[in-house]
């Protein structure tokens, strides 16, 4: 658990550094579907079929 905070951590830090401005609530919006896909999977796969997503790990 620790890794996954440590790299999006990271990852955050470099797009924040690397662009400012516009770019910012690009990296929000990517954080959240980081966010979605890691917590979230559970959710989508109540909320959808399975049939059309691959079945969770």
């Amino acid at each position: 658990m620790n890794t996954v905070a440590t790299m999006t951590e990271a990852m955050t830090n470099v797009m924040v550094e690397g662009m400012t401005g516009i770019t910012t609530v690009v990296m929000i919006a990517v954080v959240i579907a980081i966010g979605t896909a890691m917590t979230g999977t559970t959710i989508d796969t109540c909320r959808q079929p399975s049939e059309r997503r691959a079945p969770p790990l």
